[in-house]
């Protein structure tokens, strides 16, 4: 599925349909090839996996990872992604040298040119694991779309030399597409030739193995990686995989797991971004169950004093701290106290709390506050307050509260207020949000 690029002016309670619509439409480019791969990684329960050559910003890597004794997935390394359905079990047998179960593993990352060191992966169980990185290139200016299914291999014996996996639903691949196969297996005693990667309704160029590495470790597993540029047609059924094997082994032939990662170059972001290139009005409400990342922002509404012909613009406060701002105006009594309530959920929502509170009508040099926010009885119990002391008898104070967010929402997603331009954001480095500003 893709995003789109909007150039309505408008867009009314029906824009759901006209974007469907116009997704199904989005066209695929042919420009995606296979670059480098890096040389292969074994290990038991950690790999270091060595980065492709020639590495640059808008590259998508592709790590395949076999691990055996499959109780425990491999890590997402930092800064990478695991793909829906790029990982899957198979084999046949119990655990032993060159059988039982293994686990075949995709992860994506876009390129932001900087990447210079091994990749660590870790591994809770298992004792055997194998690893490699392919790297893949597009055209500067499109974006990356990918979609992933796996399948598995369990027939062993000794005459069983073919290997074919079919993956367990259709990834969507058309003309101009990568299909790469990705698979894990459970010895490391064979090699492989006639790599195939076929679907229903698509024509493929040739197949290519870029690599195959084996590990002796614990029971023996081996990852293979091949790929196919899919040259016409669209498909109509799962991708199958097969490849044919020569070996050492006399008693078994080898199992496992197939990932099928089909990658596309398109002309709009995933959609997982919308990227909109015009002035757009919604007419009713907008929610956005994420974070929003603006270059200036103000609320409109119809000039309170001429409502029929003007429009009243108000600045959106800003501040690189994710901030609450609570204030009102307080009646001291008798004594020149008072106790202001804040909302039930204050303490909850807020730390990191700051403080104005300004006399009204006359000086009030001992005003302070006499404590801090905190719950109400015994600072156990009760709403949250905050007590005001030292002003005038009936007088009138002006407050103010500030907190910084420490909900669970805003941990999960804070706000970094510096980051480097690059692939991964809203604006690639070299260019500016604002062109005619620079």
């Amino acid at each position: 599925m893709y995003a789109i690029l909007l150039r309505s002016k408008r867009i009314s309670a029906s824009v759901g349909v006209f974007l469907l619509f116009l997704l199904s439409a989005q066209p695929a480019f042919a420009a995606i090839a296979f670059g480098t791969i890096g040389t292969g990684a074994v290990g038991t329960t950690s790999l270091s996996i060595p980065l492709p050559a020639s590495i640059s910003a808008g590259d998508l890597l592709v790590m395949a990872i076999a691990n055996k004794h499959p109780t425990d997935a491999p890590s997402v390394p930092s800064g990478w992604q695991a793909v829906v359905d790029g990982q899957g079990p198979g084999g046949n047998g119990a655990s032993g040298v060159d059988t039982g179960q293994v686990y075949a593993t995709v992860y994506v990352r876009i390129a932001d040119g900087t990447e210079s060191e091994n990749v660590s992966v870790t591994i809770t169980s298992g004792n055997c694991a194998a690893g490699a990185i392919a790297r893949y290139t597009k055209d500067a200016g499109t974006y990356w779309d990918f979609a992933a299914t796996y399948g598995n291999d369990g027939i062993a014996g000794p005459s069983h030399t073919a290997w074919s996996a079919t993956g367990a639903a259709d990834p969507g691949i058309t003309a101009g597409d990568i299909v790469i196969a990705a698979s894990a297996i459970n010895s490391d005693n064979f090699s492989w030739s006639a790599q195939a990667i076929t679907a229903t309704g698509v024509t493929f160029g040739t197949a290519a193995e870029r690599i195959e590495t084996g590990a002796t470790d614990g029971n023996d597993c081996e990852v293979v990686i091949a790929d196919r540029p899919a040259s016409s047609g669209t498909s109509e059924a799962a991708p199958v995989y097969t490849m044919t094997s020569t070996g050492t082994e006399t008693a078994t032939a080898p199992t496992g797991a197939t990932v099928f990662l089909r990658i596309r170059e398109t002309s709009a972001p995933s959609a997982d971004d919308l990227t909109i290139t015009s002035d757009v009005t919604i007419e009713g409400a907008l929610s956005i169950l994420g974070t929003l990342a603006k270059g200036a922002g103000s609320f409109v509404i119809d000039h309170p004093l001429d409502p029929k012909n003007k429009l009243l613009y108000h600045s959106f406060v800003e501040s690189p701290d994710a901030k609450n701002i609570y204030d009102g105006l307080a009646t001291l009594d008798s004594d020149g106290k008072a106790t202001v309530e804040l909302p039930g959920y204050f303490l909850a929502l807020n730390k990191d709390f700051r403080y104005l509170a300004t006399p009204i009508g006359e000086p009030m040099p001992n005003l302070h506050l006499s404590s801090t926010v905190q719950k109400r009885f015994f600072g156990l119990f009760g709403r949250p307050v905050l007590r005001i002391a030292g002003g005038a008898p009936n007088g009138k104070v002006s407050w103010q509260v500030t907190g910084v967010r420490h909900d669970p929402f805003i941990l999960d997603n804070p706000i970094i207020p510096e980051v480097e331009k690059g692939p991964r954001q809203i604006i690639d480095k070299g260019e500016y949000v604002c062109d005619e500003c620079y």
